[in-house]
């Protein structure tokens, strides 16, 4: 990272906390339910088309294995013609579950880049070539996606991947996203 990244970054480390400072808080409580009530308007799309999956990274886990098992099944029942695994560390080991589950590698790109949910569209948007795309994640990330995919005027079609988890985890991933989302109200411009 250069320098003058890190300087943008801090930067809106700071945009950020001083939003959350001057609300009170308010900013992230009024993210936090725009998240819980758009993650309940997500519906499972009923397009029959055939479009590449976008597989969102993140840690390996629970998570990245649901993740990597949705976009196998768009690929089994024919709605997903190739697969992008997109994350740092993570997309590797996606890559590596697809084949196990008898995904041919042919049909599978990697995007080792992105450490986040913009970085992941903005690295994998040359391998989708301007095509709309299945967007696989949990339902409570999709609305973050749709919403950076439209500013960077994608088509993102939301695939959500509903799992079981404990509640003082999912409780974290919400606070953790409705943090993420007023880090962008508060920051709107596109950085890398």
């Amino acid at each position: 990272m250069t320098k003058k990244n890190r300087h943008f970054e801090e930067g809106q480390r700071y945009r950020t906390a001083a939003l959350i400072a001057c609300t009170g808080g308010l900013s992230v409580v009024v993210a936090l339910g725009w998240v819980i009530r758009s993650k309940n308007q997500i519906e499972i799309s009923s397009s029959k088309a055939v479009y590449p999956a976008l597989v969102f990274g993140c840690p390996p886990g629970p998570a990245l294995t649901a993740r990597t098992l949705a976009a196998v099944e768009l690929v089994k029942n024919g709605f997903a013609d190739r697969i992008i695994v997109s994350g740092r560390g993570e997309a590797t080991q996606a890559y590596d579950m697809l084949v196990a589950h008898g995904v041919d590698d042919k049909r599978i790109d990697v995007e080792a880049k992105a450490r986040n949910t913009m970085e992941n569209l903005i690295f994998s948007a040359p391998l989708l070539k301007g095509q709309t795309f299945w967007a696989v994640s949990d339902r409570w990330h999709l609305p973050r996606i749709k919403s950076i995919a439209r500013t960077l005027d994608m088509d993102a079609i939301p695939h959500p991947v509903d799992r079981v988890q404990p509640m003082i985890s999912y409780a974290k991933q919400l606070v953790r996203e409705g943090l993420s989302v007023t880090h962008r109200w508060a920051n709107p411009v596109l950085s890398l």
